[in-house]
């Protein structure tokens, strides 16, 4: 890569932007945005064992063709569950249930692929068990905006199930559908 002397440069918590000026979407980005974010002293606050943080990462468009969906017809669900395999059973079917109960099919489930690893002891000891869930766009759902806001509502009374139950938090990163501003 060039200007090596670049990994020389630190700097603390920020945020970074790679674009192409032309909008074309490249494996190239991705590695330059790998390397700013190696440039990052810490990539998040650090933990006393001087290698667990907050998290670092990048944000990119949903590559739905890759994954085999079209865009904007479905959705993706980032869920952090339980690491015990009976608790994540029950947290994800009352999900599922929920889902179904407000006409949002789950397509299938993603494992995310991890590197324990890499992490400080204290983030690889509370490191939750990380899937993805592949949400099919009800054909009720004519805009973006009803499709996000029943997704919402779904969440929510997925976290309110879980709780009446007395069962762990299903922690959700945002929905992704494709943005309303983003033409495929």
């Amino acid at each position: 890569m060039k200007n090596r002397a670049l990994l020389q440069e630190k700097s603390a918590c920020g945020v970074g932007f790679i674009a192409s000026r032309q909008s074309e979407r490249s494996h190239e980005l991705v590695q330059k945005a790998l390397f700013a974010l190696q440039c990052e002293e810490h990539r998040g606050a650090c933990a006393a064992d001087q290698r667990s943080s907050d998290g670092a990462g990048l944000m990119t468009d949903i590559p739905f063709q890759l994954l085999g969906y079209p865009p904007r017809k479905v959705a993706v669900a980032m869920l952090l569950a339980p690491t015990q395999p009976e608790l994540r059973r029950a947290v994800l079917e009352i999900f599922a249930q929920t889902f179904a109960f407000m006409d949002l099919e789950i397509l299938k489930y993603r494992e995310v692929p991890v590197n324990p690893a890499v992490l400080g002891a204290e983030a690889r000891q509370r490191m939750p068990y990380i899937v993805q869930a592949f949400i099919q766009r009800p054909a009720h759902c004519r805009t973006d905006g009803s499709f996000d806001k029943l997704l919402y509502i779904a969440k929510q009374y997925t976290r309110t199930k879980l709780k009446k139950q007395h069962l762990p938090e299903l922690f959700f990163a945002p929905f992704l559908p494709i943005p309303s501003s983003i033409k495929p």
